[in-house]
Order: C-alpha cells, then structure tokens, then sequence
C-alpha cells in the first residue's frame, strides 16, 4: 500500500501551508493538489521528489510510511510551522532537479 496521497495532505497540514503555496512550489495548479489528497489522481515522480525535499523527507518515506501513525516527522519541519516556500523555492527546486537527473542518469 502507498501512503503518497495521505501523505501529501497531512505534511502540508503539519507544515501549515495551502494548496496553493505547495502547488506553486511543484508547478502545478491548486486543483491538482486537491486530486491528490482526495486520492482522485497521483502526482508524477518529479513531483513526489519535489514535495520530499520541501518537506525534507525522502521519497521512500513520503510513499511508504503512514505519517500519521509514525513519530518520523519531529525533526523534519521547522517549529514554528511557517514554512516560508518563497525562500526555499529556488534552493529546493535545483536539488529537485539535480535528484531528477540523477535518477534519470541511473535509470538509462
């Protein structure tokens, strides 16, 4: 079983950002968002590795794991909960690129 959807939901929850502010960072439209968290669509791979690294979790994690039974998440977002997306959106975009091209590199 994946845990991708619920998972999605429950960081953005626990980081206490919307829809918008995570779908702004991945690229996408609010409504895709909302698609995943209903489980009425799943995000593409490059997505996944982009709300990994946002979130600072992996992507194993992020599909493996059931956040919301598991302890995993202490440490992996800041206190205060505001995630400022504006100020990590560039840094976290060229390491979700660079983890894309390696990926793509390995996978040829």
């Amino acid at each position: 079983m994946t845990f991708v959807c619920e998972n999605i939901k429950y960081l953005r929850n626990y980081a206490g950002i919307t829809q918008g502010d995570l779908a702004n960072f991945v690229g996408l439209k609010k409504s895709n968002i909302g698609c995943y968290e209903e489980r009425r669509g799943t995000p593409s791979y490059e997505s996944i590795v982009k709300i990994a690294h946002l979130f600072e979790v992996t992507v194993h994690e992020i599909v493996t794991v059931d956040f919301k039974t598991q302890d995993i998440l202490l440490n992996c977002i800041p206190d205060t909960k505001l995630y400022r997306i504006s100020e990590y959106r560039e840094r976290q975009s060229e390491m979700a690129e660079q983890s894309i091209s390696l990926l793509r590199s390995l996978a040829k």
